[in-house]
């Protein structure tokens, strides 16, 4: 269960509680930790395993979830900079182009 709270905790400092497409996964390894500790009240331990191993795939879901939507704002953001570079270069070149024409 020490390896599912780590991979909740992880995924939680990644942001995954408040993106959309990880949400869902964060409750669900929520929800299998709190399933897996009621099955160790109860002796079960066994149950407890495979509940905590659920929620630590889950977690690692949401923590993979959180990081693509990291990625892909990067993305964009360096696309709108290389689109500004572009355009800066372009402007550089035609009063290049204008200079030498003198």
């Amino acid at each position: 269960m020490g390896r599912a709270r780590t991979a909740l905790r992880a995924a939680e400092e990644a942001g995954a509680s408040a993106e959309p497409a990880a949400q869902m996964y964060v409750a669900l390894a929520q929800e299998h930790l709190e399933r897996a500790s009621g099955r160790l009240a109860v002796g079960d331990r066994a149950g407890a395993v495979g509940l905590a191993r659920r929620a630590e795939l889950d977690a690692e879901v949401a923590l993979l979830a959180a990081r693509e939507t990291g990625l892909r704002d990067a993305v964009h953001r360096t696309l709108d900079d290389t689109g500004q570079i572009s355009d800066e270069a372009a402007k550089i070149n035609e009063v290049a182009r204008r200079r030498a024409g003198r």
